[in-house]
C-alpha cells in the first residue's frame, strides 16, 4: 500500500464521518482553550501576589526545613537522628 493509498482513505474516512470529525475539532479546540486560560490565571495570580507582598516589602522568602521529633505509640526504643554527618540520641519521653 502506497502512501496516497493510506492518504486517500484517511481522507475518504474523514469525509464520511463529518460530526465526528467536527467533534473532535471541537473537543480538542476546547481542550487547548482551557490549558491556556488555566495557564494564564496561574500566572496572573503569580504576578499578584508578588506584587502584593512587594508592597509589604517582602521582596525575598526563605523556606526553611524545621525539624520535629514526634513520635507516635509506647516505643522504648531510642531514636538516632543523624544530621549533616553528626549523630543525635534522642531519649524517648515518658
Amino acid at each position: 500500500m502506497k502512501f496516497s493509498d493510506t492518504f486517500l482513505l484517511a481522507f475518504r474516512t474523514v469525509k464520511g464521518n463529518t460530526l465526528r470529525t467536527a467533534l473532535t475539532v471541537a473537543i480538542i479546540a476546547f481542550g487547548i482553550m482551557a490549558l491556556i486560560g488555566i495557564i494564564t490565571a496561574i500566572k496572573a495570580m503569580n504576578q499578584k501576589f508578588t506584587e502584593s507582598f512587594s508592597s509589604m516589602g517582602a521582596n525575598a522568602f526563605t523556606i526553611r526545613f524545621k525539624e520535629r521529633n514526634i513520635r507516635f505509640g509506647g516505643g522504648g526504643d531510642d531514636l538516632t537522628v543523624s544530621k549533616k554527618g553528626k549523630k543525635k540520641k534522642v531519649e524517648p519521653r515518658t
